[in-house]
């Protein structure tokens, strides 16, 4: 296998890594976002 072919199938593995942990990231942030609110609600002051 060249050098060439080498590098460019480890830029694809690595641009691929990095498109799963944006996928991550993502959910993780609405996760976080959604006990955000759940929490903001409990703490509300209840009238």
């Amino acid at each position: 296998m060249s050098i060439v072919q080498q590098l460019r199938e480890e830029v694809y593995d690595i641009a691929m890594r990095k498109l799963v942990l944006e996928t991550e990231l993502k959910t993780m942030n609405f996760h976080i976002s959604v006990l955000k609110k759940e929490l903001d609600k409990r703490m509300a002051p209840q009238f």
